[in-house]
């Protein structure tokens, strides 16, 4: 009964050696029971040897022995036959995926390009467009220059566009009307938006109705427009100029415990990334975390198809019972309360707190902080 060999047993390799004694290589490898199919010797004065692929490394370590080097010069049979048939499927199928990203992207926008602005935006552009079915993926079938020109001239500050269409590109050169920025109203008075104390005023047209150190309300006016003569009469309207400082108190009310918890961070954290190619998004992944704080940041990498890669990580948080002390959270609070005001363009010029017991381990955090708000 004869035993069939497999594939990789009939796997033929050639190997070069260059040796100078090459009766006593070929009788190493007789003794060690490799079968050599062939040899001769090559225009180099090397030996060329074919033996079995399963015999390979008892042949290299037969040469590495008898201190002879050697490469591999080729090998044939059932395995190599396989993975030059895969190599040429894998060809076959990227060439085939190519050809159907040709055929369906072949009548469709794939970029835009705007050219000639100067107030006007580039996101502004796009945002009006996509709002009408235009832009990158949409069909030039279905959209012509004419249908892009009246969409354009729907923005305002568009005077007059140029639409061309250049393989997968919509061209678009814009020009702007003379001025996209509307005037400002002509201002009668100048009235204040908060209760405080003036600390100073500029009036630069009109008449100051405050003085320095005074008292106002919220919407009474700091400068009229208008001039006076020495009697007191209305001499002339003009616009109210100027810009009054007034000194003013914000309060905070928060509520605590002495039984507070606070959110950390455990230090876990993963990382997705995902791609939105057409409005499609691929490989997006929902956080494995049941409690977590996310950050996605984006960047879109123009090409003949705009990719926009994303990539969002979840940070592992977890609730766990604070150390601080009311006064500790009280002082923590009034800070966020400054930061919100300084982020509101007021200067802070002081701030104190105060707490107070209102049930069981309940506190109520009252937080006044006093700014310099800027009335123009």
């Amino acid at each position: 009964m004869f035993k069939k060999s497999s594939p990789i047993s009939r796997e033929k390799v050639t190997i070069e050696v260059n040796c100078n004694n090459r009766a006593r290589l070929l009788n190493a490898l007789r003794k060690s029971g490799i079968r050599v199919f062939g040899a001769k010797i090559t225009p180099k004065k090397q030996l060329e040897i074919t033996i079995n692929h399963f015999q390979c490394e008892k042949t290299f370590a037969i040469c590495n022995n008898l201190c002879y080097t050697y490469r591999v010069c080729s090998s044939f049979g059932a395995r190599t036959s396989v993975a030059s048939l895969v190599k040429r499927v894998g060809f076959v199928l990227g060439t085939l995926a190519v050809v159907t990203l040709s055929v369906f992207t072949s009548n469709r926008y794939l970029s835009v390009e705007i050219y000639g602005l100067q107030n006007l935006t580039k996101s502004e552009i796009i945002e009006s467009l996509s709002s009408g079915g235009i832009g990158v993926g949409a069909k030039k079938s279905e959209i012509t220059r004419q249908a892009v020109i009246d969409r354009l001239l729907q923005i305002e500050g568009v005077a007059n566009c140029e639409v061309a269409v250049k393989g997968g590109t919509l061209v678009i050169r814009i020009t702007e009307t003379a001025d996209k920025t509307p005037k400002p109203p002509n201002q009668s008075q100048i009235v204040s938006d908060c209760n405080g104390r003036v600390s100073q005023i500029v009036c630069r047209s009109g008449t100051a109705k405050v003085k320095i150190g005074q008292m106002v309300k919220t919407g009474q006016t700091l400068i009229e427009g208008a001039l006076y003569s020495t009697e007191g009469k209305i001499i002339e309207t003009v616009v109210a100029v100027g810009e009054v400082v007034v000194e003013t108190n914000h309060t905070f009310v928060y509520h605590a415990t002495d039984q507070i918890y606070e959110t950390v961070y455990t230090g876990a954290q993963t990382t997705i990334t995902s791609f939105n190619l057409f409005g499609l998004t691929l490989f997006s992944q929902d956080s494995p975390y049941d409690n977590y704080q996310a950050t996605t940041t984006s960047q879109t990498l123009q090409g003949i198809i705009p990719v926009t890669v994303m990539q969002t990580t979840y940070r592992q948080t977890e609730r766990v019972l604070s150390s601080k002390t009311v006064d500790e959270w009280a002082s923590e609070v009034t800070k966020q309360a400054e930061k919100t005001l300084i982020d509101s363009k007021e200067k802070v010029l002081a701030s104190k707190y105060d707490t107070q017991k209102v049930g069981q381990n309940e506190y109520q955090i009252t937080v006044v902080v006093t700014t310099e708000r800027k009335i123009s």
